[in-house]
Parts: C-alpha cells; structure tokens; sequence
C-alpha cells in the first residue's frame, strides 16, 4: 500500500528546498500512484502542481493528464452508463469521465422528502433505483403529479434556471439517487465548455414541470399580469427585517395580484442565485399603465 502521508510530505519538502527538478519528478510519480489508487482528487492535485513548479514540463503534465484519464476511464460502472446511454454517447472521454466521478450517490427511505416546494434546491438528481412521486401543495392540498422511475432524471428546473422548487420530490420506496450539484458543474466552464450545453439539452426532455401543472389546472401564473415599464430600487433586508445597506436596481416587467416581477443585470449566475428566498424591500419607479380598479395607487 502507497504510503501517501510520507510520499506527499517528501515532495513538499523538496518543493520548498527549491530543488526543482526534483520536485517535478516526486509531484509526477505522486499524481501517477495516485492516479492508480484512484485517488483522482490527489492526483489532478499534483497534476496542477507541476503546472505551478514548470509550465513548460510538458511530458509530465501530458502523460499525468493521460494515465488520470485512462484510470478513469477504467473505473466506470457500465450499469450506470447504460440507464442513459444518450446522454454519454454525446460527450468525450473526458467529459464523461468529468460527470461520472462528480455525481454523487445518495440513498433514501421510503416517504422521505428529497427537496421541497418553495426551496432552493440546485441539485440534479438521476434515478438508478426506486420510485418517487413529484407533488404540488396548493391553498392546503396534495396534488399529485408524476411517478419518477429508474433511469429518469428530475430536478431539471432548478438546476439550470434560478428559480425555488415549484414541486416537491418524495420517495415511494426506497431509492439510490445520482446527485450533481450546481456548484460542480459551474466549476467545468474552463477545462469543458461545452459540457453544460449537453447535459442541459439531453435533460430537456424531463423538464415537464410546466406542463404538468398545467393539467392540473394548477398554473402558478393563474392571475392576470399587467406589464410596467420602470425601475425598482431594491433593498436586502436581514433576518430580524434591517437593512443591509446594498442597494440595487432592477428593470420592472410586469405586476399582479401577487406581486412585483423584475430583472435584474449580473455577470454571474450565482449573485442572482443568492438572491432567492431573501426579504427585500422595493421603491418603484413605473409608467403605470391602465388597471383595474384594485389596483390604483393613491
């Protein structure tokens, strides 16, 4: 058995000691047994580190790029490959390998809640065993909605849209879950651009949520909404309801019994996801077009 502790603790000190050479040549052979003892996390770790001792030792960074790749490739659970053979015919080696080792696998009872209505939820779930039911919580009822399979994929709304749970997922027996986390995947944007695209497009065909509630006649939008042109200057509010002294604008879209839509303009996805959930408090600055009578404005 590899002796990772003492191996890792001698390249350190050689990395310190500024004997470069060295150093390249014990950070190669970690990444490599690592690779080999399918430690990937140790081993892109000191894949990265021979980046940072030499850029330009290229044969080392290559072949450890190879060998990690190839054991990977190596470890792959064909079952799971098989429950969505769409989906991993369209990537690349690497890329199914990227996806593969990043889901993780979750075991749940039976009638437990996976994620809840009204949540944040940005995971993406895939069903290798088990049954689920998704349902919908209205005005004090339980409507159910669809049972959830082996070999299906849920969670698709919230993953790639920032958006709270409109369902609730809970399981109908017990269940093994392939859980991708957001965060995950928003990390693949350098090394596999084209990634998201793929997966986003093949879990296209599970996002029915729309639709399903539709039948239901259990439409979120069922009040009329009203477009406004405007600006609204919005204020996060802390737990105790204080403010939090970030302010910040946002362009108006449309009003309704139930409230206030409006955009806003980030550079990153994730300070929009932040926002959800959170009290706020709002001024508005709007063209106010005709409405009925409740809702003129004194």
């Amino acid at each position: 058995m590899v002796d990772f502790a003492r191996l890792e603790e001698e390249a350190n000190l050689l990395v310190a000691s500024g004997e470069k050479a060295k150093a390249i040549k014990a950070a190669y052979e970690l990444a490599l047994a690592s690779a080999r003892a399918k430690d990937f996390a140790r081993a892109e770790r000191w894949r990265q580190k021979l980046y940072q001792l030499d850029p330009m030792a290229l044969t080392e960074i290559v072949n450890a790029g190879e060998v990690i790749e190839a054991e990977k490739a190596g470890g792959l659970d064909q079952s799971y490959l098989d429950l969505w053979p769409k989906l991993f015919h369209a990537l690349t080696g690497e890329e199914t390998n990227a996806l593969y080792y990043a889901l993780q696998e979750k075991v749940f009872e039976a009638d437990q809640v996976v994620f809840e209505q009204g949540k944040r939820h940005a995971r993406l779930y895939f069903v290798v065993t088990g049954q689920l039911k998704l349902i919908h919580a209205k005005e004090n009822r339980e409507y159910f909605l669809q049972t959830i399979n082996k070999s299906e994929i849920v969670g698709v709304d919230t993953f790639f849209t920032i958006s709270t749970c409109t369902t609730s997922l809970v399981t109908l027996s017990r269940v093994k879950l392939l859980c991708l986390e957001r965060e995950t995947m928003d990390g693949w944007q350098e090394q596999f651009p084209g990634l998201e695209r793929k997966l986003h497009d093949f879990c296209m065909d599970f996002n029915n949520i729309p639709d399903l509630l539709k039948r239901k006649g259990l439409d979120r939008r069922t009040q009329t909404r009203y477009p406004v042109e405007g600006i609204a200057v919005i204020d996060l509010l802390n737990a105790s309801g204080a403010s939090l002294g970030r302010e910040f604008k946002g362009k108006l879209a449309d009003i309704s019994e139930g409230g206030v839509s409006f955009f806003i303009k980030t550079a990153k996805r994730e300070t929009a996801r932040l926002l959800l959930g959170r009290r706020i408090t709002f001024t508005l600055g709007m063209n106010v077009p005709v409405l009925p009578e409740k809702f003129a404005m004194a």
